[in-house]
């Protein structure tokens, strides 16, 4: 169960990288599409431009920062999958530990020793 958890995310990790290009760079074309074939004059253009790419940035911050939490999450819950591990690997060295113990005082008994 805990190897799907990793999988889980690094596959919807990928995805989300590759849609949010994909959004970003249709946006910012067809932003210029408009610009391009809407009748301003020259002032208003660039102030349009200006306003536009201002928003833009501030999307495209807001989405990096979004990102970076996501990133955090994934990274915490990561760090919880490996302590589960880590975990269970101690719990069954311990018990084959303790199996080994057992076995040899029961050899030791039947060899006497």
């Amino acid at each position: 169960m805990r190897r799907n958890d990793v999988q889980y995310y690094e596959s919807n990790g990928g995805s989300a990288g590759r849609v949010f290009a994909g959004v970003l760079i249709g946006g910012l074309i067809g932003a210029a599409l408009g610009f391009l074939m809407a009748p301003m004059s020259g002032d208003e253009l660039r102030r349009t431009i200006r306003e536009e790419f201002d928003e833009a940035q501030e999307r495209a911050m807001s989405a990096m920062e979004d990102a970076q939490e996501k990133g955090r999450q994934m990274q915490d819950k990561g760090r919880e999958v490996v302590e589960g591990i880590r975990g269970d690997v101690e719990n069954l060295r311990d018990n084959v530990k303790d199996t080994v113990q057992k076995r040899r005082k029961s050899l030791s008994k039947i060899l006497g020793g």
